[in-house]
């Protein structure tokens, strides 16, 4: 409604008057009238605005607790202090009586650590991905193991309650169930080695973690023992024994899987050689053996096929010792007895 028709309404006493005034008064009181409404428009509408975003944000802050989990939400209000790398290092007694040393880790061995973060989880279980690590690898050298790429880290302050499961050796594409085969020809001492498959878990709070890793695997001794034996050149081989085995870190356990294989070849414990005696060893998967599986002692004369003496049923860690005594004549022929066995072998009737 215009200024104009809006006054003669309101003061009809006064209409004359108004009549009387210039054109260009009515004109400005024109626009002093809409330009007043106008700032009250724009006025409203920003308050409208201020409200809607007010309430958004509100909204969203809102949102965002509520998908926040109680371990999460406490996080914000924790102060744990600096970050700091946990650092692994060796106990001296790890994988003891399979190493060259049998006492410790040897320098460049790698081994992959899982990791879960139990004060979030509410478990010490690991899942297939997403854990608080999943297999990072660690080398060894003179400082410890070292973090290869991605580091494993823990707080100063109030720390958090992680479990660690470390498996040797490292193998990149493993998950926290996998199968794990040990090598046929083991003859080199780096193969043998690498078919010692040895886990641990440990729950820490500590920025320093000890480790000190268990065999999973089994392990077959051979002792030959005879007259001037260290003048020969012998080998042995295992027959139709498994190699290969499903891990599962959560349990700890292994379980013998796939077929026999027809030779293992062993290494030689060379440390132990006299004249009178001959040591040799092979890692396998726990199993139960059976008369049909063996082992093959090997001279350049000779190929001589040996028959376990038993049933026997090998389980994880353990290893059994078979002994023989050995004749080799002068033409390097072959004559051998069973001489008894001992330790870890579980006699199957």
């Amino acid at each position: 409604m215009k200024l104009k028709h809006f006054l003669y309404r309101k003061h009809k006493a006064c209409k004359d008057f108004f009549v009387t005034l210039q054109p260009q008064f009515w004109n400005y009181m024109e626009y002093r009238y809409l330009f007043s409404n106008m700032k009250l428009k724009f006025l409203y509408i920003f308050c409208l605005l201020g409200i809607t975003l007010s309430c958004t944000q509100e909204q969203d802050f809102s949102q965002n607790d509520v998908n926040l989990t109680p371990a999460q939400k406490q996080e914000t209000t924790i102060d744990r202090g600096n970050r700091v790398p946990v650092r692994f290092y060796d106990s001296n007694v790890s994988i003891a009586t399979s190493r060259a040393t049998d006492s410790a880790f040897e320098e460049g061995d790698a081994i992959g650590i899982f990791v879960v973060n139990k004060g979030e989880t509410k478990t010490d279980s690991l899942v297939a991905s997403g854990n608080y690590a999943d297999n990072l690898e660690y080398r060894l050298d003179t400082n410890g193991f070292i973090p290869v790429a991605d580091s494993i880290w823990q707080y100063e302050k109030m720390k958090l309650d992680l479990v660690y499961y470390a498996v040797y050796p490292y193998i990149s594409d493993i998950t926290p169930v996998f199968t794990f085969s040990a090598f046929e020809d083991q003859t080199n001492h780096y193969y043998y080695t690498l078919s010692d498959l040895s886990c641990q878990k440990k729950e820490s709070k500590d920025c320093n973690v000890s480790l000190a890793l268990n065999h999973m695997m089994s392990k077959i001794v051979v002792r030959l023992q005879g007259q001037n034996i260290d003048q020969s050149n012998i080998s042995v081989t295992l027959t139709d024994m498994r190699l290969s085995a499903n891990v599962n870190l959560n349990k700890m356990e292994v379980t013998a899987t796939g077929s026999a294989t027809p030779s293992i070849k062993c290494e030689e414990n060379t440390s132990l050689a006299t004249s009178t005696e001959r040591v040799f060893h092979a890692i396998i998967a726990p199993q139960t053996l059976t008369t049909a599986s063996g082992l093959i002692i090997r001279t350049p004369a000779e190929t001589k096929s040996v028959p376990l003496p038993r049933a026997c049923r090998l389980t994880s860690g353990k290893q059994w010792t078979l002994n023989y005594d050995i004749v080799i004549d002068a033409e390097g022929y072959i004559y051998v007895s069973f001489g008894g066995d001992e330790e870890g072998g579980q006699h199957v009737d």
